[in-house]
């Protein structure tokens, strides 16, 4: 009896002495595995221009990560831009390497001029999360297309997204 009282005290210890992550399963029930860490509320600032020179436009948005590998974005730009132009919130997926402990990001979210559909628009992010947990940096690229899928632009630039 004494071995397996043991026994189970020494699981229990090792189950309640595993290293604290940012996705606490305690707290949010996201499995605490490496992966997960990136799990959250996030502010973001980016630059971005034509992919090729210097970046020279702000970005800014607020992104929430979900244990399992979805994502939110949501904008922090006025609802109608110049010129007409509306987007939508973004949706999207993200995944981690355990090779390299990077993580990639794919957004997606569509385009209006006037209120009206003209196509869409994705965002693709590499990034590297801070030994802190509290900062992902890395490259962004995002292409925008008409509705019928032609590519009318790309730019690339660099993002710092901090946990909120």
């Amino acid at each position: 009896m004494k071995p397996i009282a043991l026994a189970s005290t020494l699981v229990l210890f090792s189950v309640f002495a595993s290293p604290v992550t940012s996705a606490n399963n305690g707290l949010t029930g996201a499995l605490p595995v490496p992966a997960n860490r990136i799990v959250g509320l996030w502010t973001t600032e980016a630059m971005v221009g034509p992919c090729g020179i210097p970046p020279v436009a702000q970005i800014r948005n607020t992104l929430l990560f979900h244990a399992g590998g979805t994502v939110v974005e949501n904008p922090r730009s006025p609802p109608t831009g110049a010129n007409g132009n509306q987007r939508n919130q973004a949706l999207g997926t993200w995944k981690y390497s355990a090779r390299n402990r990077t993580y990639t990001l794919h957004l997606r979210f569509d385009n209006f001029v006037n209120g009206v559909y003209e196509g869409y628009s994705t965002v693709d992010r590499e990034m590297e999360l801070s030994k802190d947990g509290t900062q992902v940096t890395g490259e962004v690229t995002s292409n925008r297309y008409l509705d019928n899928g032609t590519l009318i632009s790309s730019v690339c630039g660099n993002a710092t997204s901090t946990r909120l």
